[in-house]
């Protein structure tokens, strides 16, 4: 699947995912700086069908920890887990449309007649965790063991620039 988003891409990225029509899912993701050029869109679009059934999964267990899944394709090697939003904070959608007023008869050409502009705000609820996303090409299995305990131990700081999905 190609995408024509550019790839806007830093060693953290906070994204936000919809996960149904009103509903997103913060989304963290980790990359080592060497990295950052080689992750795109497509990988994030190969994990996204397995977000729910990890959502689900985690709203079932007992434990407050999350369990850590590791994802092993021919494209990427990643590890997602879920930790608590720790801030409150909103996300809302912007829409604008232009209504254009019927057109009048030929012989009324009046060059002031403008379009209304509409815009529309639409709020989405953010899912009570943040999905952690650590990506990496195949071939550097087994180097970032240590990265995934760190993030779950410091839960993430402040992130780069946020953007729905």
């Amino acid at each position: 699947m190609s995408t024509s988003r550019p790839s806007t891409f830093a060693t953290l990225n906070r994204r936000y995912l919809r996960i149904s029509q009103y509903s997103v899912l913060e989304v963290r993701i980790y990359l080592d700086l060497k990295h950052v050029p080689w992750f795109t869109w497509e990988i994030i679009s190969e994990i996204r069908p397995l977000i729910i059934p990890k959502l689900r999964e985690e709203a079932t267990k007992k434990k407050k920890q999350s369990s850590k899944d590791v994802i092993k394709t021919d494209k990427f090697e990643a590890t997602i887990f879920l930790l608590p939003i720790k801030t409150r904070h909103e996300i809302l959608s912007k829409s604008k449309t232009l209504t254009f007023p019927p057109s009048r008869s030929d012989d009324e050409e009046d060059l002031n007649i403008k379009p209304t502009l509409n815009t529309k705000y639409d709020g989405y609820t953010i899912w009570g965790k943040s999905l952690c996303i650590i990506a990496k090409p195949p071939l550097e299995s087994g180097r970032n063991n240590g990265l995934e305990d760190w993030i779950q131990a410091t839960q993430a700081g402040p992130t780069g620039g946020d953007e729905i999905i």
